[in-house]
């Protein structure tokens, strides 16, 4: 009803001349996307770690490219929904949405709608699809809050698909590259220097994070001893970027790896072997890259191993040479990406000179609750199912502690009025934080439970151990 009334309204609009190239936005003459800013330049910032003039200096060949990536947006089969309701006796706003991040911004979504954070509660539902377009999917929450504050009516709205092309704000990087590689004759990499122009369309709703993405693995699984990043945030007539698929660090990957590529071809080495000498040896975890972030473990030349054994790759080269001279052609790619997981404090340089924090993650929580019958069950604070399904997990996760069967273990979810603090899924980061969360509860749950028996066995502590779902003296 309300899209049939809305098609009867005229209106008349006076068109202004649109932004959509982010260079052109640098021009002077360029139309402003915000006039009271002055410019289309959003942010701008190079970084240096590590000695990067002396690295070119000494290299034996430097190779440039300039290279473009599109934007793209997720359209899972899901779209975002919410329900709202005021009671303007209480104050209380109770909203029920599909996001998939509830406590960590609460604040901000309270402040737009101009209600007291703790008089804003958000109840989870399961969220579907997401690739990142669901991580913080306030929009659709916020008007369904505003409506229901303006009518003192509950308020149903559901974001149809025209509405999620037309609207988006969860885009993914939209880029300009241009990159120098520093390499050796025998093919060693030794520096990195990248200028990089990115189109935020016209808003930036999580400043230049996707970026900070991308420094926490920007040397890939290489020993490349030193990174200059330089960047140009730009502000266009697209819709605005977000959180999708990698957030930013995809983007880093495949910049990377054409260069590693080039750097190849011009050497005359095959793109195996390149790759292969540059990897960090596993004997060298945990390593530290030339930005500060710490890489904890990885077998980079195992897994190519692997993978070549897999794809037969010596054998397709031989036919990749065998067709060539019949005047055929058959491509053969070669990437070894490395992707991270959990959230860092070395991801925050676009904020800070130095990060604020140790290399450590934003908060994950989980309450573990046994009842009198041994049952046990699990609460979460963040998102509901989503694809990956963390209600699997975490039983996973509780059944391995509590030795006990994973179907006993119940899986709920608390809305944000009774939330620990929990930042949801996002840079792949919720396995990761959930399974130290269950550890962490399941460890005080299991030295109550030692005490408590050790009083009911009359038995020491140290003779007694945990199995089949309990304690139990050894043996």
């Amino acid at each position: 009803i309300a899209e049939d009334a809305a098609d009867l309204v005229e209106a008349e609009y006076e068109p202004l001349p649109p932004v959509v190239d982010p260079e052109a936005a640098l021009e002077p003459d360029s139309p402003l996307v915000h006039e009271p800013l002055g410019s289309n330049l959003a942010y701008e910032r190079t970084f240096t770690f590590g000695e990067v003039e002396r690295d070119f200096a000494e290299a034996d060949v430097v190779v440039k490219d300039r290279l473009r990536w599109h934007r793209s947006g997720a359209q899972p089969l899901e779209t975002v929904a919410a329900l709202a309701s005021f009671d303007r006796g209480t104050g209380m706003l109770t909203i029920h949405t599909n996001s998939l991040t509830f406590t960590s911004y609460l604040f901000m979504m309270a402040t737009t709608l101009k209600v007291p954070a703790n008089k804003l509660d958000m109840h989870p539902h399961p969220a579907g699809g997401s690739f990142g377009s669901k991580f913080w999917a306030v929009k659709v929450a916020v008007i369904a809050g505003m409506l229901s504050k303006l009518t003192g009516r509950p308020v149903k709205y559901v974001e149809d698909r025209v509405d999620n092309i037309s609207n988006s704000d969860h885009h993914g990087s939209d880029r300009v590259y241009d990159v120098e590689l520093a390499l050796m004759n025998d093919g060693t990499l030794k520096s990195l220097r990248v200028r990089v122009i990115d189109d935020y369309g016209a808003y930036i709703q999580f400043g230049v994070g996707h970026h900070g993405n991308a420094l926490a693995q920007v040397t890939g699984p290489y020993r490349i001893g030193s990174v200059q990043y330089g960047l140009r945030a730009v502000l266009t007539n697209k819709c605005q970027q977000g959180a999708y698929r990698g957030f930013g660090s995809e983007v880093n990957n495949w910049m990377l790896e054409r260069m590693v590529d080039l750097g190849a071809r011009r050497l005359g080495m095959d793109p195996v072997e390149i790759r292969r000498r540059n990897f960090i040896p596993p004997d060298q975890f945990p390593y530290f890259i030339p930005t500060g972030n710490v890489y904890d473990s990885g077998n980079y030349e195992g897994v190519l191993d692997k993978a070549i054994e897999l794809a037969d790759y010596d054998h397709w080269r031989a036919e990749q040479r065998r067709l060539r001279e019949e005047g055929r052609y058959i491509g053969i790619g070669v990437v070894t990406c490395q992707e991270r997981s959990v959230f860092s404090a070395t991801e925050f340089w676009f904020w800070f000179d130095e990060p604020t924090a140790p290399v450590t993650s934003m908060p994950e929580s989980i309450t573990l609750r046994v009842d009198a019958t041994g049952n046990i069950t699990a609460t979460l604070y963040s998102c509901a199912f989503w694809g990956n399904s963390p209600e699997t997990v975490v039983a996973q996760l509780v059944a391995e502690e509590f030795d006990i069967d994973p179907h006993e273990v119940s899986v709920i979810y608390a809305g944000s009025r009774d939330g620990l603090p929990a930042t949801g899924p996002g840079g792949s980061r919720l396995t990761v934080m959930l399974a130290g969360a269950v550890e962490g509860a399941a460890t005080r749950i299991k030295d109550k439970a030692f005490k408590v028996a050790a009083h009911l066995l009359e038995a020491a502590p140290e003779d007694l151990e945990w199995g089949d779902g309990g304690v139990q003296v050894k043996g």
